[in-house]
Protein backbone atom coordinates (compact mmCIF):
# COMPACT_ATOMS: atom_id res chain seq x y z
CA UNK A 1 0.00 0.00 0.00
CA UNK A 2 1.39 3.62 -0.80
CA UNK A 3 0.73 4.89 2.18
CA UNK A 4 0.93 2.15 4.88
CA UNK A 5 3.62 0.03 3.23
CA UNK A 6 4.08 -4.01 2.69
CA UNK A 7 1.31 -6.51 4.45
CA UNK A 8 3.41 -8.13 6.68
CA UNK A 9 1.81 -11.71 6.19
CA UNK A 10 1.14 -13.78 2.87
CA UNK A 11 -1.67 -13.38 0.11
CA UNK A 12 -2.47 -16.67 -2.15
CA UNK A 13 -4.98 -16.13 -4.87
CA UNK A 14 -6.87 -18.85 -6.25
CA UNK A 15 -8.43 -16.54 -9.73
CA UNK A 16 -10.64 -20.23 -10.56
CA UNK A 17 -12.32 -19.79 -6.99
CA UNK A 18 -12.69 -16.06 -6.79
CA UNK A 19 -10.75 -16.08 -3.54
CA UNK A 20 -8.23 -14.79 -1.87
CA UNK A 21 -6.39 -16.12 1.70
CA UNK A 22 -4.65 -13.94 3.49
CA UNK A 23 -2.35 -15.41 7.04
CA UNK A 24 -4.59 -18.49 6.22
CA UNK A 25 -7.99 -16.92 6.05
CA UNK A 26 -10.10 -17.24 3.10
CA UNK A 27 -11.89 -14.56 1.64
CA UNK A 28 -14.32 -14.55 -0.83
CA UNK A 29 -14.90 -12.57 -3.75
CA UNK A 30 -18.11 -11.89 -5.37
CA UNK A 31 -18.65 -9.67 -8.34
CA UNK A 32 -21.75 -7.71 -9.41
CA UNK A 33 -22.94 -4.33 -10.65
CA UNK A 34 -26.60 -5.05 -9.24
CA UNK A 35 -26.85 -5.55 -5.22
CA UNK A 36 -30.15 -7.51 -6.03
CA UNK A 37 -29.23 -9.96 -8.27
CA UNK A 38 -25.95 -11.66 -5.99
CA UNK A 39 -27.14 -14.96 -4.41
CA UNK A 40 -25.01 -15.43 -1.03
CA UNK A 41 -26.43 -18.56 -0.26
CA UNK A 42 -25.07 -20.35 -2.84
CA UNK A 43 -21.19 -19.58 -0.92
CA UNK A 44 -22.75 -21.07 2.10
CA UNK A 45 -23.64 -17.48 3.60
CA UNK A 46 -26.65 -16.67 5.62
CA UNK A 47 -28.24 -13.77 7.84
CA UNK A 48 -25.32 -11.85 6.11
CA UNK A 49 -24.84 -7.95 6.91
CA UNK A 50 -23.16 -6.38 3.98
CA UNK A 51 -21.04 -3.06 4.84
CA UNK A 52 -21.42 -1.60 1.81
CA UNK A 53 -18.75 1.31 1.46
CA UNK A 54 -19.31 1.92 -2.50
CA UNK A 55 -20.34 5.34 -2.28
CA UNK A 56 -23.04 4.96 -5.04
CA UNK A 57 -26.28 4.86 -2.61
CA UNK A 58 -27.01 6.81 0.52
CA UNK A 59 -30.19 6.21 1.08
CA UNK A 60 -32.49 3.77 2.35
CA UNK A 61 -34.14 3.02 -1.86
CA UNK A 62 -30.40 2.32 -3.23
CA UNK A 63 -29.55 0.11 0.22
CA UNK A 64 -32.56 -1.91 0.16
CA UNK A 65 -31.26 -3.57 -3.26
CA UNK A 66 -28.51 -5.51 -1.14
CA UNK A 67 -32.00 -6.71 1.14
CA UNK A 68 -33.38 -7.95 -2.31
CA UNK A 69 -30.40 -10.84 -2.77
CA UNK A 70 -30.56 -14.25 -1.35
CA UNK A 71 -28.84 -14.21 2.36
CA UNK A 72 -28.59 -11.00 3.50
CA UNK A 73 -30.27 -9.90 6.83
CA UNK A 74 -28.85 -6.20 7.44
CA UNK A 75 -27.48 -3.28 5.58
CA UNK A 76 -24.72 -1.03 7.24
CA UNK A 77 -23.25 2.39 5.22
CA UNK A 78 -20.18 3.58 5.99
CA UNK A 79 -20.88 7.11 5.94
CA UNK A 80 -23.70 9.71 6.60
CA UNK A 81 -27.04 8.43 4.84
CA UNK A 82 -29.77 10.29 3.54
CA UNK A 83 -33.85 10.49 4.79
CA UNK A 84 -34.69 8.87 7.78
CA UNK A 85 -31.53 6.37 7.96
CA UNK A 86 -30.41 5.95 11.52
CA UNK A 87 -26.91 7.76 11.93
CA UNK A 88 -25.16 5.61 14.45
CA UNK A 89 -21.87 6.44 16.41
CA UNK A 90 -21.25 3.51 18.27
CA UNK A 91 -21.15 4.18 22.06
CA UNK A 92 -23.45 7.61 21.87
CA UNK A 93 -26.56 6.17 20.50
CA UNK A 94 -25.96 2.57 19.13
CA UNK A 95 -28.57 1.33 21.36
CA UNK A 96 -31.39 3.12 19.36
CA UNK A 97 -30.86 0.07 16.84
CA UNK A 98 -33.68 -2.10 16.80
CA UNK A 99 -34.67 -5.62 15.15
CA UNK A 100 -36.88 -3.34 12.72
CA UNK A 101 -33.62 -1.37 11.49
CA UNK A 102 -32.50 -3.30 8.66
CA UNK A 103 -30.69 -0.37 7.23
CA UNK A 104 -28.48 1.93 9.76
CA UNK A 105 -25.26 3.81 8.97
CA UNK A 106 -22.38 4.41 10.56
CA UNK A 107 -22.09 8.28 9.68
CA UNK A 108 -18.70 9.96 8.41
CA UNK A 109 -15.29 9.51 10.11
CA UNK A 110 -15.50 12.92 11.45
CA UNK A 111 -18.56 12.70 13.53
CA UNK A 112 -17.41 9.45 14.67
CA UNK A 113 -14.42 11.98 15.96
CA UNK A 114 -15.83 14.52 17.51
CA UNK A 115 -19.31 13.15 18.90
CA UNK A 116 -17.99 11.37 21.78
CA UNK A 117 -15.72 14.15 22.94
CA UNK A 118 -19.05 16.44 22.54
CA UNK A 119 -20.81 14.30 24.56
CA UNK A 120 -18.64 14.13 27.09
CA UNK A 121 -17.77 18.39 27.37
CA UNK A 122 -21.74 18.72 27.20
CA UNK A 123 -22.28 16.68 29.84
CA UNK A 124 -19.47 18.08 32.06
CA UNK A 125 -19.89 21.53 31.05
CA UNK A 126 -22.47 22.48 28.86
CA UNK A 127 -22.16 23.41 25.36
CA UNK A 128 -24.22 26.50 24.16
CA UNK A 129 -22.35 26.98 21.03
CA UNK A 130 -19.48 25.73 18.65
CA UNK A 131 -17.75 25.28 15.44
CA UNK A 132 -16.00 22.41 14.41
CA UNK A 133 -13.12 22.57 11.94
CA UNK A 134 -11.80 19.09 10.03
CA UNK A 135 -8.23 19.25 8.55
CA UNK A 136 -8.30 16.28 6.16
CA UNK A 137 -6.23 14.58 3.68
CA UNK A 138 -6.93 14.58 0.09
CA UNK A 139 -9.61 12.18 -0.79
CA UNK A 140 -9.88 10.47 -4.50
CA UNK A 141 -12.80 13.14 -5.51
CA UNK A 142 -10.38 15.79 -5.54
CA UNK A 143 -8.39 16.36 -8.93
CA UNK A 144 -4.57 15.41 -9.18
CA UNK A 145 -3.97 18.50 -11.48
CA UNK A 146 -6.13 21.36 -11.85
CA UNK A 147 -9.02 20.06 -14.13
CA UNK A 148 -12.74 20.70 -13.74
CA UNK A 149 -14.87 19.58 -11.21
CA UNK A 150 -18.25 20.21 -10.05
CA UNK A 151 -16.96 21.59 -6.63
CA UNK A 152 -14.68 24.83 -7.94
CA UNK A 153 -12.46 24.90 -5.18
CA UNK A 154 -12.30 20.95 -5.31
CA UNK A 155 -10.98 21.27 -8.91
CA UNK A 156 -7.42 22.40 -8.38
CA UNK A 157 -4.65 19.81 -7.54
CA UNK A 158 -4.67 17.82 -4.31
CA UNK A 159 -1.41 17.40 -3.89
CA UNK A 160 -0.72 21.31 -4.05
CA UNK A 161 -3.52 22.95 -2.38
CA UNK A 162 -5.52 23.67 0.95
CA UNK A 163 -8.79 23.28 -0.21
CA UNK A 164 -11.58 25.18 1.77
CA UNK A 165 -14.60 23.21 1.31
CA UNK A 166 -17.88 21.64 3.10
CA UNK A 167 -18.32 19.27 5.96
CA UNK A 168 -22.04 17.58 6.87
CA UNK A 169 -20.84 16.75 10.47
CA UNK A 170 -21.74 19.58 12.52
CA UNK A 171 -25.60 18.72 11.42
CA UNK A 172 -24.66 14.73 11.68
CA UNK A 173 -23.74 15.52 15.31
CA UNK A 174 -27.21 16.40 16.33
CA UNK A 175 -28.57 12.43 14.77
CA UNK A 176 -26.48 10.99 17.60
CA UNK A 177 -26.79 14.07 19.93
CA UNK A 178 -30.07 15.16 19.87
CA UNK A 179 -29.46 17.73 22.65
CA UNK A 180 -26.67 19.86 20.28
CA UNK A 181 -29.00 20.46 17.91
CA UNK A 182 -28.54 23.97 15.93
CA UNK A 183 -25.46 24.73 18.41
CA UNK A 184 -22.55 23.64 15.77
CA UNK A 185 -21.48 25.43 12.69
CA UNK A 186 -18.81 23.25 10.36
CA UNK A 187 -16.33 23.75 7.56
CA UNK A 188 -13.74 21.06 6.40
CA UNK A 189 -10.11 22.09 4.42
CA UNK A 190 -8.16 19.29 2.62
CA UNK A 191 -4.80 19.58 2.59
CA UNK A 192 -2.16 17.71 0.71
CA UNK A 193 -1.34 14.78 2.79
CA UNK A 194 -2.21 11.36 1.95
CA UNK A 195 -3.56 10.38 4.95
CA UNK A 196 -4.31 11.28 8.75
CA UNK A 197 -6.27 14.16 9.34
CA UNK A 198 -8.00 16.13 12.73
CA UNK A 199 -10.53 18.19 13.47
CA UNK A 200 -10.73 21.38 15.69
CA UNK A 201 -13.33 22.02 18.14
CA UNK A 202 -13.97 25.92 19.61
CA UNK A 203 -16.93 25.74 22.37
CA UNK A 204 -18.45 28.44 23.86
CA UNK A 205 -19.48 26.59 27.43
CA UNK A 206 -22.47 27.41 30.12
CA UNK A 207 -19.87 26.62 32.97
CA UNK A 208 -17.03 28.24 33.11
CA UNK A 209 -13.56 25.84 33.25
CA UNK A 210 -9.72 26.19 32.71
CA UNK A 211 -7.70 24.53 30.39
CA UNK A 212 -5.97 21.89 32.50
CA UNK A 213 -9.38 20.91 34.00
CA UNK A 214 -10.90 20.23 30.55
CA UNK A 215 -7.53 17.96 29.88
CA UNK A 216 -7.96 15.89 33.00
CA UNK A 217 -11.88 15.48 32.54
CA UNK A 218 -10.85 14.21 28.90
CA UNK A 219 -8.36 11.69 30.31
CA UNK A 220 -10.13 10.26 32.97
CA UNK A 221 -13.16 9.95 30.27
CA UNK A 222 -10.53 8.12 28.10
CA UNK A 223 -9.67 5.62 30.58
CA UNK A 224 -12.40 4.99 33.11
CA UNK A 225 -15.43 6.07 31.37
CA UNK A 226 -18.02 4.20 29.26
CA UNK A 227 -16.51 6.42 26.08
CA UNK A 228 -13.34 4.59 26.78
CA UNK A 229 -13.03 2.82 23.63
CA UNK A 230 -14.07 6.12 21.78
CA UNK A 231 -12.31 8.63 23.33
CA UNK A 232 -8.35 8.10 23.28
Amino acid sequence: DSVHGSFEGTIRVDEEANTITANGVQIQVIYSDNPATVDYTAFGIQDALVVDNTGRWRDAEGLAQHLQSKGVARVLLTAPGKGELKNIVHGINHGDITDADKIVTAASCTTNAITPVLKAINDRFGVVHGHVETVHSFTNDQNLIDNFHKGDRRGRSAALNMVITETGAAKAVAKALPELLGKLTGNAIRVPTPDVSMAILNLSLENGTTRDEVNDYLREMSLHSDLRKQID
